[in-house]
């Protein structure tokens, strides 16, 4: 008598846990897919500041050279993703794997770059001095408007209007630290993120990011919070170099599937970017 185990290949997927993503999206990424291969360089052009003279009546007006400022983004991480499946399973569309399988390798190639992108946050000029990395504010809901407010000032010196739509980037931790405070949305942006949107209050949107860089995630210790101005602030070129399925030497029955992610990513306009050092500090 053979003993045979039927498979049977179901049409649904139980979902695994995913970050919010949010840093790729509020990047200038116009000039992803432009690069094909690691260290392709991306220049941006800005026009410099045109100087303003006195003028007096006959006198010849001198003529400046507009020079521009170039931003370049240099596509110099290489980054690898490789999978095996059942050559069954791969070759079965009504399962839908296949697909699966590539969103979720795009979900984590993502994730890597926001991740990067996270990272940049000592690139931004715009901080309070008072604290750092090092000397981070015990963030409570005491002073979390204080510090809310202190950046938007910045901002304001710096020259940008208070019009300009400005989000800071927050870990979970952040909304408990609002709740307390108060600090609710006051307009119904929710449909302007994906996922994450917390609230519009004080001259900024909040969004929510696991992937805020935090030097000790469990307890909220150094955390980093980028105050950033949606398509200007960042700049990011990313480009899948290659991707391939193949048969899998030595492992009869199997399929692999796997691919090559070349990006570079920069604080384009660190004048236009903050950072606020806080450490979640437990309520009096």
């Amino acid at each position: 008598m053979n003993n045979f185990n039927l498979r049977i290949l179901r049409t649904t997927f139980t979902k695994a846990l995913e970050d919010k993503l949010q840093f790729a999206q509020l990047a200038n990424n116009s000039f992803s897919g432009e690069i094909n291969q690691k260290n392709d360089v991306v220049k941006m052009l800005q026009v410099g500041d045109i100087d303003i003279s006195d003028y007096a009546d006959g006198t010849d007006i001198s003529w400046q050279d507009l020079t521009d400022t170039q931003l370049e983004i240099i596509a110099d991480q290489d980054k690898s993703f490789s999978y095996a499946l059942d050559t069954l399973e791969y070759n079965n569309q009504k399962t839908g794997i296949l697909g699966e399988a590539a969103r979720k390798a795009a979900y984590q190639v993502n994730k890597t770059v926001d991740s990067a992108l996270a990272a940049l946050y000592a690139s931004c000029l715009l901080t309070n001095t008072t604290y750092t990395d090092a000397s981070p504010l015990n963030m409570n809901s005491l002073n979390i408007e204080d510090a809310v407010l202190d950046m938007t000032e910045r901002f304001a010196d710096a020259g940008i209007d208070r019009d300009i739509r400005k989000t800071m980037v927050v870990p979970p931790w952040f909304s408990s630290k609002m709740a307390l405070a108060g600090i609710s949305s006051k307009t119904d942006n929710s449909a302007l993120y994906s996922s994450g949107y917390l609230a519009t209050a004080l001259g900024w949107d909040f969004i929510e990011s696991n992937n805020v860089s935090i030097g000790t995630a469990s307890t909220g210790a150094q955390t980093r919070i980028m105050c950033l101005v949606p398509g200007q602030s960042l700049g990011f070129a990313g480009a899948v170099s290659h991707i391939a399925s193949t048969e899998i030497e030595l492992q009869i029955g199997k399929t692999g599937v796997k691919g090559r992610y070349v990006y570079g990513k920069k604080v384009v306009r660190p004048d236009m970017s903050g950072t606020i050092y806080a450490d979640k500090t437990a309520e009096a």
